[in-house]
């Protein structure tokens, strides 16, 4: 007989479980994890992005995706055009 893995404990700050939740816990990041795995692998732009998400602010889009690309969920890659075209993916992480 094999042992079960032990549960976590969601208001222990390092149970894994509660370091996804932490990591996607707003609308705006869910949705935006949604939008882009939709896209996958593909990449998306900015725009595409905020099209595919109703609602969301250019501003709270853009904060959303940096924390994403900090946490390392996202990767970004900017094309070094007038203006620079920057696209986005979901990292295998």
């Amino acid at each position: 007989m094999t042992a079960r893995p032990e549960r976590g404990d969601l208001f222990e700050p390092a149970c894994p479980t509660r370091q996804l939740l932490d990591r996607i816990g707003t609308k705006w990041t869910s949705m935006a994890v949604k939008a882009l795995a939709d896209a996958a692998p593909a990449e998306m732009r900015f725009a595409e992005v905020r099209r595919r998400m109703p609602g969301v602010s250019q501003k709270m889009l853009s904060v959303t995706l940096r924390s994403m690309v900090r946490d390392g969920l996202v990767a970004r890659r900017v094309e070094p055009t007038v203006p620079p075209r920057v696209h986005y993916r979901l990292t295998d992480e």
